[in-house]
């Protein structure tokens, strides 16, 4: 995706009109904490799925579709507001229910004809994701029960995949040890449309990517022996340069709980509203600049390399969909 000169003006002049219908509101605060529960189908593991075909005959035996899997994610997330101007940050983390551990066949995929590792059902692996937000925005007050905030910020994110596969008992030894890694920032806006219905309040946040540079990487070593034709090893490890087309949708709907402490002259007092919320989220990821290397057996490593040819350039696409409960605490004024 190319950087989008439109995107960027109609940002712009959002954030810098603010000024003309600045409001008399004080500093105040928000903190927010939630958890969310959803699925992921995750081209970061199609790779790992696409890559550890390699080398038995493009057969999988201890691999199965390890897409969609199920997500916890709790994240929080600070905002200052002053006349109308608001600066937000926010921090979560994925946890992953279902690492995808295949023990549903118990073979080891290995063909002596074509030479080392297959990934295999005795597997343990563990999967895990991190994502940053910061963003500066502007809240415009409409008609009626209306607003709406543009924020323009950065977004960081970055998922890891990593397993270990062990040899079964009675079947020939196979050891291997691969690692999975994504990461991008990208240049992001959000407009948040807040409407009030009485003490209860909806809002709507879709979000889009302006710029996401980042990259793909991934590294392992493999081992097979076998008492007729001994020990081969290979380690493999490339680089793939991505830029990141990301689009989201965010509805919450926000419930009074509480306002306690409130100062009868100054109106301040803390605010707790409860909330719960509805994202869905895609991202297109256009792959380019493959780097690959390759040391130990030749055979295996001349093989590896036409699997990657054709797996690191391919384009991918990612879906998240969430459903998160969690508490607002807010400065009353």
């Amino acid at each position: 995706m190319k950087l989008n000169a439109a995107h960027i003006l109609v940002a712009l002049f959002l954030l810098l009109c603010g000024h003309r219908v600045a409001r008399a509101e004080k500093p105040g605060i928000q903190l927010e904490f939630s958890l969310a529960s959803g699925g992921l189908k995750s081209s970061l593991l199609d790779v790992y799925r696409a890559r550890e075909r390699f080398p038995a005959s493009g057969e999988i035996s201890g691999i199965k579709d390890v897409n969609p899997v199920t997500i916890y994610e709790p994240s929080f997330q600070y905002l200052f507001l002053w006349k109308g101007w608001r600066a937000r940050a926010s921090l979560s983390g994925e946890i992953y229910e279902s690492p995808p551990n295949d023990r549903s066949k118990r073979a080891v995929v290995w063909n002596p004809e074509t030479g080392l590792f297959a990934a295999q059902t005795e597997t343990l692996s563990n999967m895990a994701a991190y994502q940053g937000e910061a963003a500066v925005g502007y809240e415009f007050q409409g008609p009626a029960s209306w607003k709406f905030a543009p924020f323009l910020g950065l977004r960081y994110r970055q998922e890891d995949f990593a397993y270990e596969s062990f040899s079964l008992p009675g079947g020939p030894g196979v050891l291997a040890f691969r690692s999975y890694d994504r990461r991008w920032t990208s240049l992001h806006m959000w407009i948040c449309f807040t409407y009030d219905v009485g003490p209860f309040s909806i809002e709507m946040e879709p979000g889009w990517s302006l710029w996401a540079p980042g990259y793909m990487r991934g590294q392992g070593t493999s081992f097979d022996y076998d008492p007729s034709t001994g020990m081969t090893a290979l380690y493999e490890k490339y680089h793939v340069k991505t830029l990141s087309d990301i689009r989201s949708m965010e509805v919450t709907f926000l419930f009074p709980v509480t306002v306690q402490g409130l100062d009868r002259e100054t109106g301040n007092g803390l605010e707790t509203t409860a909330f719960f919320s509805f994202k869905a989220e895609g991202i297109h990821f256009i792959s380019g600049n493959p780097q690959m290397f390759y040391f130990g057996d030749a055979g295996a490593g001349n093989r590896g390399l036409i699997r990657d040819i054709s797996v690191l350039n391919a384009d991918r696409h990612d879906f998240r969909a969430l459903i998160s409960l969690g508490i607002r605490f807010s400065t009353a004024n």
